[in-house]
């Protein structure tokens, strides 16, 4: 019984943490305006007002140059594009692949982040033509393309 109790204050616990995580957007251009403490102008702001497990979102513009994003990153964060390869190679331009279903047309042209102290666990989906460098860290045993 003793056993079984802890267990279920262990997940209680452990599933409060789970709850706490923000999204943050970062390039929104809805119809909507601006929220404040969930859009932001630029990965950076969105990054330092972010805490552990929090998610980024970076959203593309119909700028005939892309949107572009860079910055440090020093939590573990969840940072997610509009996808991969949504439209021929992912530049402005190039014809859209899926356009009946394309939400978010445009394009993300760039996005470097430089990983440091505390970015350990960080996942990145969704997002063609990332460049990561990294920072007093130590990289061993992976395969990075």
């Amino acid at each position: 019984m003793k056993k079984i109790l802890t267990m279920v204050l262990v997940l209680m616990v452990s599933t409060s943490f789970l709850a706490t995580a923000t999204i943050r957007r970062v390039g929104f251009t809805g119809s909507s305006t601006a929220v404040d403490g969930l859009d932001y102008t630029t990965f950076q702001a969105a990054h330092d007002a972010s805490i552990n497990g929090d998610t980024i979102q970076l959203y593309p513009s119909t700028q005939s140059s892309g949107s572009t994003f860079s910055g440090g990153i020093n939590k573990r964060l969840y940072i997610v594009g509009p996808g991969y390869f949504v439209n021929g190679y992912n530049m402005p331009g190039s014809g859209i692949i899926n356009n009946a279903l394309q939400a978010l047309p445009g394009a993300i042209s760039s996005a470097n982040f430089t990983l440091g102290i505390g970015s350990a666990g960080t996942i990145f989906a969704g997002i063609n033509g990332l460049g990561l460098t990294t920072s007093n860290i130590l990289d061993s045993l992976n395969n990075v393309a």
